[in-house]
């Protein structure tokens, strides 16, 4: 098995001895957050179909201050994210089965890792690990929906089909949860709609949110290929190679009027309603 390389301005790969190691520079937040979630997560049994593997961490095996640099254990496999955008389709439904079932144990955990999407997490013969932890929050998810609507479903929905979902857009995005504070494209969105972001309802929110869903989603062209929307649209986000938001948002525009191709909301899509209706007895508002 080979080991999958993160190579940016921020972690770099490396040797301690013969033993593979991640450097990344971060900071203390982080750092206190990965140690955190390592009590959480690591260890934890999940059995897919007849498979059981062991959640995993990467353990930290140094910090130093002063560079503000993180060393870690480096975690072998391959990541979740490749695996879904194969077209083999064997391949693929086990990454399908692999997301859907760590998500729904990260909402049965109640573990506030707002980067719980496939980009993170790294897939190995027995072992699911898990990577970056910037978003992240000690307090324990209060509300499974509004969670999903302003943390995960997007970068989740955008790697799985609308029949292959645990949760469908129109379940998720059925309440409305408080207005958290407004990302970029959600504020370039607003105001290419006409509005005022400063004075965003929940509702207006909830279209735009579901309007990134629809644009993002991947569908299956008559020869069976499968199309990801959200890595072309990706090239045009600031983390992109050619960042540029107006193209983005238009994109998203075009893609509201023109959605023919893409499946319906909830068309085939099976709800886990208990993990989202257990909220509905609660009324705090979501991390």
């Amino acid at each position: 098995m080979s080991f999958t390389k993160i190579d940016n301005d921020k972690v770099k790969v490396g040797t301690v001895g013969k033993r593979p190691v991640c450097y990344k520079r971060t900071n203390e937040t982080e750092r206190a957050s990965h140690e955190d979630i390592f009590g959480k997560l690591n260890n934890v049994k999940l059995v897919i179909g007849k498979k059981e593997y062991t959640l995993k961490v990467p353990e930290i095996l140094g910090w130093n201050n002063s560079t503000q640099t993180l060393t870690m254990e480096f975690c072998q496999g391959e990541n979740l994210q490749h695996i879904l955008c194969s077209q083999e389709g064997s391949t693929r439904g086990e990454g399908v089965a692999i997301m859907n079932e760590v998500l729904k144990k990260i909402l049965e955990l109640k573990v506030a890792w707002s980067d719980c999407a496939p980009r993170n997490i790294i897939v190995g013969d027995f072992e699911i690990s898990f990577i970056d932890f910037e978003k992240y929050s000690k307090e324990p998810i209060k509300d499974n929906r509004a969670f999903l609507q302003h943390h995960v479903f997007g970068e989740y929905a955008s790697f799985l089909l609308e029949d292959e979902r645990m949760f469908s857009t129109e379940d998720v995005f059925s309440t409305q949860t408080s207005v958290p504070k407004l990302g970029k494209r959600t504020i370039a969105v607003a105001r290419k709609l006409g509005l005022d972001p400063d004075n965003l309802s929940s509702a207006d929110d909830l279209t735009i949110q579901k309007m990134f869903i629809e644009a993002e989603s991947p569908y299956r062209k008559e020869d069976g290929s499968i199309v990801f929307p959200r890595l072309a649209l990706d090239l045009f986000t600031g983390s992109g190679p050619t960042p540029n938001t107006e193209k983005y948002i238009n994109e998203i525009l075009k893609s509201k009027k023109s959605c023919e191709q893409r499946l319906r909301f909830n068309q085939k899509a099976v709800k886990h309603n208990s993990i989202l209706n257990d909220d509905k007895k609660s009324k705090g508002e979501g991390v």
